[in-house]
């Protein structure tokens, strides 16, 4: 805002911010809401990963190559094939059903093809990570309710010429295909309907220190309010950057909505030499659950609960 001959006047001065901060506002929202969706499939977080982030309009996420600046992102000779294998539910590979499958890619001695090069092994590794196994009736009621239409497939090959084939559908679902020509249909972990699929823990509880341990971040959160409180113990994935400190199950960074939130700014008195921070890592940690019911944890409420009063952090890989 200027007025004649290039001067700022005291209004423009006072309005200027105000309308930047508007804009970050309308930038958040817009943002945000890609993350959220209401009913049983509700879905919510703050970090977007790559895998997700290739569907966002060219807008939002102007750094980065997307599906809208591709001619085509599929592979015509490999979609042919799994849409006639995905057709025969005899081919979908039982077990590991609200568990996650990436064990069964080695993605360290794989190769990969894919349109645009969008993606990488870290971007596909964090992709299997958020996701876990799920039914294929439940997957393609999904698909069928939310009728998101972006879409991905890209090929993972081995030496031998052994190769695995993702289709990777927008808002975190895949359908991988292995290499014996069986598959499985995976959802992000963070959906509200995909939770009552996830497998129980067994967590152990000592009498003595009363430290609960054994017990899987997602499980947790699941269970938050029965934690709520108590002293835990959890190995997982701590990453940070800009107003964000979380810990995921597995060896990769997971979306918000299926990480605990770490309150590092709240070490136990006492307990500050056990407390070996580190940016990014596979972690150990000893701290108190807590959760806030309907406000969420972390920057913005965006973690389902958090980790408090830091009694260790260290790394252990």
């Amino acid at each position: 805002m200027r007025c004649f001959k290039g001067i700022q006047c005291p209004v423009a001065r006072v309005l200027a911010p105000l309308i930047r901060v508007q804009k970050l506002l309308i930038v958040v929202l817009a943002t945000t809401s890609l993350g959220h969706s209401h009913g049983p499939c509700a879905r919510a977080f703050t970090h977007t990963p790559v895998h997700e982030r290739i569907f966002l309009p060219k807008t939002l996420v102007k750094e980065q190559p997307t599906v809208a600046g591709l001619t085509t992102t599929l592979l015509p000779g490999e979609t042919n094939l799994i849409a006639r294998l995905f057709d025969d539910p005899t081919k979908e590979r039982a077990g590991l059903i609200g568990s996650g499958c990436a064990a069964e890619l080695p993605l360290a001695g794989l190769k990969i093809r894919c349109a645009g090069d969008l993606l990488n092994t870290r971007n596909i590794a964090e992709l299997l990570n958020c996701a876990v196994v799920v039914p294929r009736k439940h997957w393609v009621d999904h698909q069928t309710e939310w009728k998101r239409t972006g879409r991905y497939v890209f090929v993972l090959s081995d030496s031998a010429g052994e190769e695995f084939t993702i289709d990777l559908r927008e808002g975190g679902c895949a359908v991988v295909f292995f290499p014996d020509r069986t598959y499985r249909c995976i959802m992000d972990r963070g959906y509200a309907c995909v939770q009552s699929l996830q497998p129980a823990a067994a967590p152990s509880v000592s009498v003595e220190t009363n430290l609960v341990s054994g017990i899987a971040v997602t499980n947790l959160i699941e269970r938050k309010q029965e934690f709520h409180g108590k002293r835990v113990e959890i190995k997982g994935y701590y990453w940070t950057a800009f107003e964000a400190s979380q810990v995921s199950d597995g060896h990769v960074r997971g979306a918000a909505t299926s990480s605990l939130w770490v309150a590092y700014y709240q070490v136990k008195p006492g307990s500050e030499e056990k407390v070996k921070w580190a940016k990014e890592g596979f972690v150990r940690i000893v701290g108190t659950l807590k959760f806030r019911p309907g406000l969420g944890s972390g920057h913005l409420g965006g973690w389902p609960a958090e980790i408090t009063d830091l009694e260790v952090f260290e790394l252990i890989e």
